[in-house]
């Protein structure tokens, strides 16, 4: 398996009418990013077989397509005169389902 059938796998888990194909490789990466920094610390890249974690990948990344999508459904709604916070903005269904993948992204390098 190469990085570009991983690539290809995750835009078409992700898409949207929204993200263009290189929005969603922007959000793979970060994803991918993500899941190096959750200890233990790693260096995949797409370069490498992400085959045994692409699904968490992919995961994490429709977590992030889902919370895009809703901040810009929200900002269409924003008076410029009761601006939220961020974190009014951010749903607490998504931070905590991005809590629950970072637990089991845990679980998962420990073994």
């Amino acid at each position: 398996m190469d990085n570009v059938e991983s690539i290809s796998r995750i835009i078409d888990a992700a898409k949207t009418d929204i993200f263009e194909a290189d929005q969603i490789v922007m959000f793979a990466i970060l994803a991918l990013t993500e899941f190096n920094g959750i200890p233990k610390f790693t260096f995949y890249t797409f370069a490498d077989d992400i085959s045994d974690f692409e699904d968490m990948i992919v995961e994490v990344v429709m977590l992030y397509v889902e919370a895009s999508v809703e901040l810009i459904e929200q900002g269409k709604m924003i008076s410029i005169f009761e601006l939220p916070t961020i974190s009014d903005l951010f749903g607490t269904k998504q931070g905590s389902a991005l809590n629950d993948l970072y637990n089991k992204i845990k679980k998962f390098k420990s073994t």
